[in-house]
């Protein structure tokens, strides 16, 4: 998991896997591993790891920032 929004990425924090509003359902989860990293690890920013040119983008939902464009990838 990265993130990559340098200016409001938190270093440190929780990580929860979601599950949305729906009819009653059974939702499982196989082979996740957390790895522990050492702190001194370089911070990865953006450059370092570009989106391909090919890689196909999922538009945002629900109430986003006035003025915000989603950045927009491949299409299908």
């Amino acid at each position: 998991l990265l993130d990559l929004d340098e200016k409001g990425r938190a270093l440190d924090g929780v990580l929860a896997l979601q599950l949305h509003k729906g009819p009653p359902m059974t939702i499982e989860f196989k082979d996740m591993l957390i790895k522990h990293l050492p702190d001194d690890l370089p911070i990865l920013k953006l450059k370092d790891r570009p989106i391909p040119a090919d890689a196909l983008g999922a538009p945002p939902r629900g109430k986003l920032p006035k003025g915000w464009k989603p950045p927009v990838y491949g299409e299908r």
